[in-house]
């Protein structure tokens, strides 16, 4: 019995072994190749550059509020660490409660860091996605000072995962895979900072006030 249970710790710890090396990896290319800036300012993105495209929305993508077919969408590029990132969160809700018709979708776009907790947010946030909870697991990321493995553990026993599969999703490469391709997408139709808001035909890099981001709604109902 002892050596069964040995054995499956020694499987799990393996396989936490490999996804972070395969994030370590994947963070040494990412800054090597990568472009990204975190929480740039101006607002609305330089004339002068071309223009970020929004990739297709996808069914998969993290969605709330509104739903309506003549919803307007604000369409979220961003990483769970990423400061200016967390600050335009305030400001999105404030938008949604008052616009509940209005919807938010949330687009993964992970920027270099000295470690790999921008990838383990990610990831995290999409176990919890398969399990219907990525809101709760959002949530709880965005205000966290630390991300760490164990961090995030604590965070699934918080909003009730179950934790065995939990555990086998951030043990396996499964969404480190996915995030890379997603990367690369966000990278081919030029979007270059975090985050990046699109809403209607504008495209809003870095941080944003519910404001500013209110107007841009309003424009996007208009030409409707």
């Amino acid at each position: 019995m002892s050596s069964t249970r040995e054995k499956k710790l020694l499987f799990l710890f393996a396989g936490v072994f490999s996804v972070i090396t395969l994030l370590l990896v994947w963070q040494f290319y990412f800054q090597a190749t990568s472009f990204f800036q975190a929480g740039s300012r101006p607002a609305v993105a330089d004339q002068q550059e071309a223009k970020p495209i929004m990739p297709p929305i996808r069914e998969s993508d993290p969605a709330r509020g509104g739903s309506g077919e003549d919803a307007v969408t604000i369409v979220e590029y961003a990483d769970f660490t990423c400061v200016y990132c967390r600050a335009v969160e305030s400001e999105i809700v404030s938008v949604l409660n008052k616009n509940p018709e209005v919807r938010h979708i949330w687009r993964d776009m992970p920027v270099a860091s000295d470690t790999p907790k921008a990838m383990i947010a990610s990831v995290a946030g999409r176990c919890a996605q398969d399990q219907g909870k990525f809101w709760d697991m959002h949530y709880l990321l965005l205000g966290a000072e630390q991300i760490t493995l164990d961090r995030v553990s604590e965070f699934a026993k918080q909003i009730k995962l179950n934790q065995t599969t939990f555990t086998s999703c951030m043990s396996s490469n499964k969404h480190v895979l996915e995030l890379q391709e997603d990367i690369s997408i966000a990278r081919d139709h030029g979007i270059t900072s975090a985050p990046t808001l699109f809403i209607g035909n504008e495209v809003i890099s870095g941080f944003a006030t519910a404001s500013e981001i209110r107007w841009a709604v309003l424009r996007a109902k208009w030409s409707n």
